[in-house]
């Protein structure tokens, strides 16, 4: 008897699917099967992270999970910052990471941690105390285009109910968004197309899509983001 579910898995090519969707799918391959069994096909590729539910009677083809680190001299300095700050809601990412997405070889050399509005200020005193390089407080495209040198961390606020981690890690349901909604990659670069990179972003790594349309509806970008990801938009330059 073949593997049911290692059959079925080979077929998944969608992101998404509803339930009805998946037994369709395995009523084309078994079509003696009853309810109870595709059920049970279905917790089975569950159980195997091959599917994720997200509610509402919707699965999510299973991906590689997605990690951002703190790294170089920068993450050190954030990290030292999370851990001495009491009750500090935080997020950091370092720009090496999009410049690799983007492959930009000479993209920017900086960092971007985001604090929560209260712990703005505690936090840039604190990064000037224990880092030897520029620290940029909410800076204004002038600023960045003038002042940034070589290693700054941008320090700005947090925007509410951002998908981070706890040790101060962005997800990648943030980072999509970001690159959409946020001034400041608009502002790094200015001639960079990210519709591209998005999708293979959400291609390659397993995207929770009900935190990515939460926080894409919080920053009025939901249907931009939604058109990026099914390729209607295939010149987003942030603009």
């Amino acid at each position: 008897m073949p593997d049911q579910t290692s059959l079925i898995s080979d077929l998944l090519t969608k992101d998404l699917y509803s339930r009805t969707d998946l037994y369709d799918l395995i009523f084309r391959c078994f079509p003696t099967y009853n309810e109870n069994s595709c059920n049970w096909i279905i917790g089975t590729l569950c159980k195997k992270g091959l599917l994720f539910p997200i509610g509402n009677g919707i699965f999510q083809r299973g991906k590689k999970e997605w990690a951002a680190e703190l790294e170089g001299l920068s993450g050190k300095a954030a990290r030292r910052t999370i851990d001495e700050m009491a009750n500090l809601k935080a997020a950091f990412l370092s720009l090496n990471y999009v410049n690799d997405l983007c492959e930009l070889g000479n993209g920017p050399d900086c960092s971007i941690l985001e604090v929560d509005k209260g712990n703005l200020f505690p936090a840039y005193m604190k990064l000037r105390e224990t880092y030897r390089k520029d620290v940029l407080l909410t800076p204004t495209e002038h600023e960045l285009n003038f002042y940034m040198r070589p290693g700054a961390i941008i320090l700005k606020p947090l925007f509410s109910k951002a998908p981070v981690k706890r040790d101060g890690t962005i997800c990648i349901e943030k980072l999509i968004v970001d690159l959409v909604a946020d001034r400041i990659f608009h502002w790094l670069y200015p001639d960079v197309d990210f519709g591209e990179p998005i999708r293979e972003l959400a291609d390659k790594y397993f995207v929770n899509y009900s935190h990515l349309n939460n926080y894409a509806k919080r920053r009025r970008c939901e249907d931009l983001i939604t058109n990026i990801l099914e390729g209607k938009n295939n010149e987003f330059n942030g603009r």
